[in-house]
């Protein structure tokens, strides 16, 4: 046991997790058995109690703990170390949820757009319940391709159903729906080479210019999509969101913006979507878990051209996406 690498993990750890009780107390606890010299047990239990709480923790913690076993690791140290990758990765849920979640989501899919079909071909696409179902259909959608992508399924299904997504979110769209699903959608079409001619896009980007939507980040990624948008806000339409993104996207030192970047993923992305009703769906034991995925990160990358070799196993960042031929 590595002395100084295991000290670095638990102040490290006491840092990032300085107001979750949960984790202090499992702190003290390995503490404790550490005082008795032994505290390869201690981080043995320390890590499995993480692990069995299912409490995220970053990639470059993950690291500091394997390197304090590195000396003489043993199988379960390895087995431990690997579980806590492959939750961090994503994985916290086997095949089958994913592949039954799947075929949930097409039986919503048919039987949503079947029934919007019929009332829209009576009262019209600006019927309320129309719109309404055009609203289900853009959140089936969403969860779907957030399904795909954590499954590790294959990008035409996945450009497919953001094909689809597109399409529902550009009917209903107005300047006060959810900002995070409009960062979402237009990193996504960063992401995805959408053609700035793309019609469900250009209906988005109209209804965008029109209601005089400013914010920095809608503007960052616009510009990027169709070079011919113009809007280019320097302030954040809502506090308390991305805000970390501006200080990044801005640096001119493409190394230090990288490393703010990794900063914003592995300590700063998951709680600022900490009132998402996806947060801490992991934890359920509904099926509400989609995977957890900073989309606008890697639009950022992509957009400044960034080399984020460093990032590829980052807990939340799309990599396959941002390399996506």
């Amino acid at each position: 046991m590595k002395k100084i690498s295991y000290e670095k993990f638990i102040h490290e750890l006491s840092v990032v997790f300085s107001d979750d009780d949960i984790v202090k107390d499992m702190i003290l606890d390995a503490e404790d058995i550490a005082k008795y010299g032994e505290k390869r047990i201690a981080l043995e239990n320390l890590l499995e109690n993480i692990y069995e709480n299912e409490i995220i923790i970053s990639l470059e913690l993950i690291d500091i703990a394997e390197d304090a076993f590195s000396d003489a690791p043993n199988d379960y140290d390895k087995e431990i170390i690997s579980d806590l990758r492959k939750m961090m990765r994503g994985n916290l849920k086997n095949d089958e949820y994913f592949e039954e979640r799947l075929i949930k989501s097409d039986e919503e899919v048919a039987h949503y757009e079947e029934l919007v079909a019929k009332v829209c071909a009576v009262r019209g696409e600006n019927d309320r319940g129309v719109q309404n179902g055009y609203g289900i259909l853009t959140s089936i959608y969403q969860n779907r391709l957030n399904l795909l992508y954590t499954s590790g399924s294959r990008n035409g299904e996945i450009r497919e159903t953001y094909s689809n997504l597109l399409k529902y979110y550009a009917k209903i769209w107005e300047s006060d729906n959810s900002y995070f699903e409009l960062i979402k959608v237009l990193s996504l079409a960063v992401l995805l080479n959408i053609d700035s001619q793309n019609e469900s896009l250009t209906i988005l980007k109209d209804k965008i210019r029109e209601s005089g939507y400013a914010d920095y980040l809608v503007d960052k990624l616009m510009r990027f999509i169709d070079n011919s948008w113009n809007g280019c806000c320097l302030e954040f339409k809502w506090e308390k969101t991305y805000e970390p993104l501006k200080e990044i996207a801005d640096c001119k030192d493409k190394a230090q913006a990288l490393l703010l970047l990794k900063e914003y993923l592995d300590n700063q992305w998951y709680d600022i979507h900490k009132d998402c009703a996806w947060y801490d769906t992991h934890k359920t034991s509904k099926t509400a878990y989609y995977g957890y995925w900073s989309f606008e990160a890697g639009a950022i990358v992509k957009i400044l051209s960034l080399d984020d070799s460093m990032l590829e196993k980052q807990a939340y960042y799309p990599y396959d996406l941002v390399h996506l031929i």
